[in-house]
């Protein structure tokens, strides 16, 4: 029942939103506080989860398009 949440600023990513899409992911695009990508999981009473459990304080993922950003982010200020 997990549901990935992808941020509202991501741009490149039809590749994998058709991949969600056939491969039936739910996925909910939504301002993230950082990050590109985390997950909730919904309201089940039948797995006794009372509420939404989300998690894009504590677990994301940050998507680079080349080794060349991701050092950039990592060597500014």
């Amino acid at each position: 029942s997990m549901t990935i949440l992808v941020d509202t600023r991501e741009k490149s990513w039809e590749n994998l939103q058709n991949y969600f899409y056939k491969a039936g992911i739910p996925y909910k695009i939504k301002a993230l506080p950082y990050g590109d990508y985390s997950f909730y999981i919904p309201t089940n009473e039948k797995l006794d989860i009372p509420r939404d459990l989300v998690f894009s304080g504590e677990i994301i993922i940050e998507r680079k398009g080349s080794l060349e950003e991701l050092s950039e982010n990592l060597t500014k200020e």
